[in-house]
């Protein structure tokens, strides 16, 4: 073999390993990624029933309100803020620093949606959290989204 063929053999080599490593990270990064996420659905998760939009919509009609209500940034700070803990509609728009109507508007919006819920205290009206289904939503999205913005 000559320099010459040597020098190619010797390149093609490296070549050919430098691409098999390649391969084999981008297989394993693959899988890692895939695995990580990778999921099942929930035990309790719905089966839909009925192949019409109307059995959709009665099955869904819940969940399309309570997204809907969610699909909105300022909606869903409420939300969060009132994942931690009740508040008063003056609390609220403070921390968002946000008007008084503005925030009674939204939060008249998740009110009807079945996000949240309200209790007078004297004066005050308290707005909380319906649920603890509503934060698990609240950090789920969140959470997804942080991931798959990563990516």
């Amino acid at each position: 073999m000559t320099q010459s063929q040597h020098t190619d053999h010797t390149e093609t080599t490296h070549a050919n390993y430098a691409t098999e490593q390649v391969a084999k990270h981008v297989a394993e990064h693959s899988a890692e990624h895939a695995s990580a996420h990778a999921h099942e659905a929930p035990t309790n998760a719905p089966r839909i029933e009925g192949n019409s939009p109307k059995d959709w919509e009665e099955q869904f009609g819940g969940s399309v309100a309570i997204f809907s209500a969610l699909a909105n940034p300022l909606r869903l700070a409420l939300a969060h803020h009132l994942m931690h803990r009740p508040h008063s509609v003056s609390e609220l728009h403070t921390c968002l620093g946000i008007s008084q109507p503005l925030a009674s508007h939204h939060l008249r919006i998740l009110r009807e949606a079945h996000v949240i819920d309200r209790e007078q205290q004297g004066r005050t009206t308290i707005y909380r959290l319906k649920d603890d289904h509503i934060s698990h939503i609240v950090v789920d999205v969140y959470e997804h989204t942080r991931e798959h913005h990563a990516d």
